[in-house]
């Protein structure tokens, strides 16, 4: 198993006076991978482009990067996660274990 942190977000409705939102709040989750089970990786475009213009999280590494990791979850199903750290690392991290 792997030890990875995951990004996660969550929608919340925000009100402020006569004003009222929704709003995309992040936080991280330390979770394990099984590294055989890791189908593919690639570059969290969408969460780097976001991060790059205002941090996501308060307290997160200004030049922080992210991955998507797609994980076999059994007969003809997958779950897509997004983790922090660059391809390269996560790539090398997952690839160390097998």
């Amino acid at each position: 198993m792997v030890k990875l942190t995951e990004i996660i977000s969550s929608v919340v409705h925000v009100q402020r006076g006569n004003i009222s939102k929704n709003e995309t709040i992040y936080n991280l989750r330390e979770i394990y991978v099984n590294p055989q089970h890791v189908v593919l990786l690639r570059e969290e475009e969408n969460l780097n482009m976001r991060h790059e213009r205002s941090s996501l999280l308060e307290g997160l590494d200004e030049f922080v990067r992210f991955t998507k990791v797609n994980l076999n979850a059994g007969t003809n199903s997958s779950l897509l996660i997004s983790v922090v750290g660059d391809l390269q690392h996560v790539a090398e991290k997952v690839g160390a274990s097998k």
